[in-house]
């Protein structure tokens, strides 16, 4: 595999590194698999004008853990994704 930063959403601090690399590659879109409270974690961490596009559920759990007050402060955008249907959210 030649891929430069690996993570493991199980680690301690996932979070903290995912948001120490996403500032330093300037990334201002994440493609989220696991959903559950997971999603509102990272969603809580970007940077302004950022988009979160929801694909999957792996964690079976319902979305979790999203401030209102950071979406619209911030002016993120979360989407869901599926091969049928995708929307704005």
């Amino acid at each position: 595999m030649n891929c430069e930063h690996i993570l493991n959403s199980s680690e301690p601090d996932f979070l903290d590194k995912l948001t120490e690399i996403a500032k330093k590659l300037k990334a201002n879109v994440c493609f989220e698999a696991v959903a559950g409270d997971l999603t509102g974690q990272i969603l809580n961490r970007m940077p302004f004008n950022s988009r979160l596009i929801l694909y999957g559920c792996l964690s079976e759990q319902p979305v979790g853990e999203i401030d209102p007050l950071i979406l619209i402060g911030r002016n993120l955008k979360m989407e869901y994704w599926s091969p049928t249907l995708s929307k704005e959210i």
